[in-house]
């Protein structure tokens, strides 16, 4: 993980900005650019790479099968890991497979076939699980690190001095993005900006290569069925 601290990646935005010293953008102002690009990257980080941070969730539903997003969150401060996205859900013995509302409308309000496959499915700011019930759940999901706004003073270390949760070796992306956002302001420098979109979106394509396969094995077509569905 990279060692740069907050304090070090914005002075190095002021540096590809030619900003040192200006009174134009506050400290303030580039820490919250930074803390958007920040969250942003570690989306793209989990999309081209989902097992890249992962964690095994165990939680019960409520008696009407129910579970929220807000329990796939864990931790707090600055060890607090984010949910982003579902990659399993089990109890242990089966797997449930994700379904959608509108495909299965009446399976909470009248008897859900047993024999059935086992399911979930978004709904509002819940999941729901088929059958209905109280059950214990293990839920597998990908994470992202403590949002930069929220991080706090450890012991005597101002939180800007805390080194950022981010790969190392590849911060210059991070570097670019606030430099970019930064120069737009007022739309008075939007070349030079361009050109560091341009150089971000390099850094990004290569480390994201990099991070998306870690063996030579081939990429295969997965289906999103089961070998079980058609008794194989």
């Amino acid at each position: 993980m990279a060692t740069l601290t907050i304090n070090q990646l914005v002075t190095q935005a002021r540096r590809m900005m030619d900003a040192v010293g200006s009174d134009r953008w506050s400290d303030q102002e580039l820490v919250d650019l930074l803390d958007y690009v920040y969250d942003a990257e570690w989306s793209r980080v989990l999309q081209a790479a989902p097992y890249y941070r992962f964690q095994s969730v165990a939680l019960t539903t409520a008696t009407d099968g129910t579970f929220p997003l807000s329990s796939l969150n864990t931790g707090s401060g600055n060890a607090q890991k984010n949910f982003f996205r579902i990659l399993s859900v089990n109890d242990g013995d089966v797997e449930y497979a994700e379904t959608r509302y509108q495909d299965v409308p009446l399976a909470t309000t009248s008897p859900y076939l047993p024999y059935l496959r086992k399911f979930f499915y978004l709904a509002g700011e819940n999941y729901q699980i088929l059958p209905t019930g109280t059950v214990a759940l293990n839920v597998v999901v990908n994470y992202k690190p403590t949002s930069i706004r929220n991080y706090v003073d450890v012991g005597p270390t101002d939180k800007w001095d805390i080194p950022v949760d981010w790969p190392e070796g590849s911060e210059q992306v991070l570097v670019f993005e606030v430099a970019a956002r930064a120069l737009l302001k007022g739309g008075e420098s939007v070349a030079t900006a361009n050109t560091f979109l341009q150089m971000a979106n390099g850094e990004r394509a290569d480390f994201l290569d990099e991070i998306r396969r870690r063996t030579i094995n081939p990429t295969r077509i997965a289906y999103s069925d089961m070998a079980s569905d058609w008794a194989g």
